[in-house]
Parts: structure tokens; sequence; C-alpha cells
């Protein structure tokens, strides 16, 4: 079970502790936890996921502020990486107009999957099952990436 958590979502004393509410209501599930902010991005947070047996998102998005980077973390027996794109002009666009699907109308270049193939492969060694997703699109481009990404881990096509 995936919870994410947008944005806004700080590393607060309030927000702590209804995260840590949710992972012991739903501790008997698999959990990965994904926060985009990076004041998650400590120590303690990730002693407390591996605490509750729950997997840490290793997320790519736009970096914008204090976005979570790019990273290898695993906190549990799930390893979990995923994709939502690099469209700086739309990821906090509150243009109604905007229709919700171009937030994730972003097709990755070779060259960018390259530093997640060896982020994917460090999160493989240490975690028992791995999962990568790339965000779904109409015209299919997470289906492509993840075609690309399956040819550079493996070498097959």
């Amino acid at each position: 079970m995936l919870l994410q958590y947008p944005f806004w979502f700080h590393n607060t004393a309030e927000n702590l502790r209804r995260l840590k509410q949710t992972l012991d209501a739903f501790g008997d599930y698999p959990l990965v936890i994904e926060v985009r902010h990076s004041s998650w991005v400590v120590p303690e947070f990730f002693h407390s996921l591996h605490e509750h047996r729950a997997g840490f998102c290793n997320v790519d998005q736009p970096l914008i502020g204090r976005s979570v980077k790019p990273g290898e973390q695993v906190t549990s027996a799930i390893g979990y990486v995923r994709l939502h794109g690099h469209r700086y002009d739309t990821w906090f666009s509150d243009d109604a107009d905007l229709p919700s699907y171009e937030r994730y109308n972003y097709l990755y270049s070779e060259q960018e999957l390259d530093p997640w193939v060896k982020r994917i492969r460090h999160v493989a060694e240490v975690a028992e099952t791995t999962f990568v997703v790339a965000n779904n699109h109409f015209e299919a481009k997470g289906v492509v990436n993840a075609s690309q990404l399956i040819q550079m881990l493996s070498g097959e096509r």
C-alpha cells in the first residue's frame, strides 16, 4: 500500500503524530510512504519507517525549493522507486484550465534514466522485493520509460 503525502506535508510534530497513527493503523499491510518535502529526509524518519516495517518511496520529481531529491533508501523488505517526471512548468500549477494529466506528461531520456538504473540496482540488492513505478499517462510515456528501464537493467529487449 503506497501512502502518498503532498509537498506541503512537512515534518512537523503534528504531521509526525498523524503519520505514526497511520503506520500503526495499517501496520498489518505492507506499506510504503511517499513524502515530497525534504524536511522528512532525516535519520529519525528513516529509523521510524524501519521500526514500523514501512518502505520509503525514492521519488523522482521536479526539484523545486525543498523537494525530496533522488535517493536509494531502503527501510523495509520493500524497495520502491517512483518516477513522476520533470514537468517544472506544471508541477505546482494552480491553473484551473490545465488538465491534471499534464503534470505527468513527461518522457524521460535514457540519460535521465541512467542514474536511476544505478539507484534501482542498489535498492534491489538491499530489499527483498523492489517496485519501480512510472506515472501513467494517456500517451503511454510511463510504459515507454518502463520498457527502457527493463532493457537498461537486464540488457535484453
